[in-house]
């Protein structure tokens, strides 16, 4: 079944772009957490938090939560890099401006976005009322938080997130 249809798209799709983003994003974060754990002051927060999140793993709510996210999160993952992701980037060379522009329109949408959503949906100030704020209670249960807290959230609320993201890529 080859309509026109299907054959744009596949032209359109750059899976091997996709790839080269996944990998090139992770040897960024892998090399640029070893550079800074190379400042003393930096590895000893680093050893607190990773001996605050052992620690908080022994629970088992905290443990299941964190394992749930993690699933969820390679989930929202691979949708992005295999589904979105190659039909959005390119080989095509583009100017310093424009890259600097979307990366700026990028951060501001999202984070406009999701102050509002922070906002009226997960508190219940606002005319909305914070129709999900059972979700976002989730992430308010951790006292004396450590680094690993800020993916102790409700699966919903990594999705809303995530796909926020991802629709920021189409701003």
């Amino acid at each position: 079944m080859h309509t026109p249809l299907i054959a744009s798209l596949a032209a359109q799709y750059h899976w091997q772009l996709s790839l080269l983003a996944a990998v090139g994003i992770a040897a960024v974060t892998f090399v640029g957490k070893q550079v800074v754990l190379l400042v003393p002051s930096f590895r000893a927060a680093y050893q607190l938090n990773q001996a605050a999140q052992a620690e908080k793993m022994l629970k088992p709510s905290y443990a299941a939560n964190q394992k749930l996210n993690r699933k969820w999160g390679l989930i929202y993952w691979a949708v992005a890099f295999a589904v979105i992701l190659p039909f959005c980037l390119t080989l095509a060379p583009q100017p310093w401006w424009r890259i600097v522009r979307d990366i700026a329109i990028i951060l501001m949408f999202y984070d406009f976005f999701y102050y509002l959503v922070h906002r009226f949906v997960f508190h219940d100030e606002g005319f909305l009322g914070g129709p999900l704020m059972w979700v976002h209670a989730v992430h308010h249960r951790q006292h004396n938080p450590c680094r690993a807290d800020s993916s102790f959230i409700h699966p919903l609320e990594v999705a809303l997130g995530l796909g926020l993201y991802v629709a920021s890529i189409f701003v």
